[in-house]
């Protein structure tokens, strides 16, 4: 990245750790006029700490925070405008309900593929759907599910 570009867009957001803070910065690039996308580029992401059964669950949270920061005016999260504020946060419920839903039906898809197959990776790909949707289930209603033994 060129210094320009980055005078232009301003430093990263502090409010992310890591996960979403690309999304959130492309959008400032692009604002600023100088967001260039190669669609020919590749990137290949090493999955070592999903190998050993260790999942991140930060890139879930780092993309709600995203979404509420990109959505919000300034001072709605505060309550100086509380009505939207409600709203936003309804629909930030609504696309945790769906993001559960999509690993609820991963998890199904995966379990199956799993008993089909007996491959280590649908088992591990089992477990990963699982810690996704139990951290969604404990993050919208604040309470802990087990799925049972699920590891192979």
């Amino acid at each position: 990245m060129r210094r320009s570009a980055l005078e232009l867009a301003g430093p990263l957001s502090e409010y992310f750790f890591m996960y979403a803070e690309d999304l959130a910065y492309s959008i400032e690039l692009k604002k600023a006029g100088k967001l260039i996308y190669f669609p020919q580029a590749r990137v290949y992401h090493l999955q070592e700490e999903r190998q050993r059964g260790k999942y991140q669950v930060k890139w879930l949270d780092s993309l709600f925070t995203w979404y509420l920061l990109h959505r919000a005016k300034p001072g709605e999260l505060i309550g100086q405008e509380a009505p939207r504020a409600i709203s936003l946060w309804l629909k930030l419920g609504v696309v945790k309900l769906i993001f559960m839903a999509g690993f609820m039906l991963r998890l199904m898809g995966y379990s199956l593929w799993a008993g089909l197959s007996q491959k280590k990776t649908t088992f591990l790909k089992t477990r990963e759907m699982a810690v996704y949707l139990r951290h969604m289930f404990r993050v919208l209603f604040n309470q802990e599910i087990s799925f049972g033994d699920i590891s192979r």
